[in-house]
């Protein structure tokens, strides 16, 4: 149920900022067409101009970024909300899974080593006993 809503958190997300880039990019695109003609038809005032349109793109891109940051945290904060862990604290949870794993395995073989050493000195011992019977 878990995997489910964190599918369904991130498909929305996936799609919210899909949306919202795609809606950027053309408002980008018309920014751009406009200055560009509004340049060609200003071109006794060229300089001016162009560096006015350079600044009017600038606000253009931070504005973008600024959104995608907002979407962004609007999803982190959704995700938090509902409980699901981040990624980085999944990435920390392997790691210890990972050092708990280690820890066990070396246990293991200890544990072994141990059971095999025990049973090399118990058939030792059980070869010699049949033969100190018979002597008797």
């Amino acid at each position: 149920m878990l995997e489910k809503q964190v599918e369904v958190v991130s498909d929305f997300a996936k799609t919210r900022i899909e949306e919202a880039q795609e809606t950027l990019r053309k408002l980008e695109g018309q920014a751009q067409d406009f200055f560009k003609k509004l340049l060609d038809e200003s071109t006794g005032r060229l300089e001016p101009g162009r560096e006015r349109i350079e600044s009017l793109l600038d606000r253009v891109r931070e504005s973008r970024e600024q959104f995608e940051n907002l979407v962004s945290d609007r999803v982190t904060r959704a995700v938090n909300t509902i409980g699901l862990p981040t990624s980085t604290q999944l990435e920390d949870l392997s790691k210890r899974v990972d050092q708990i794993s280690k820890r066990l395995n070396a246990f293991a073989g200890k544990a072994a080593s141990k059971v095999n050493g025990a049973k090399r000195k118990g058939h030792a011992g059980a070869e010699k006993a049949p033969h100190a019977a018979k002597a008797n």
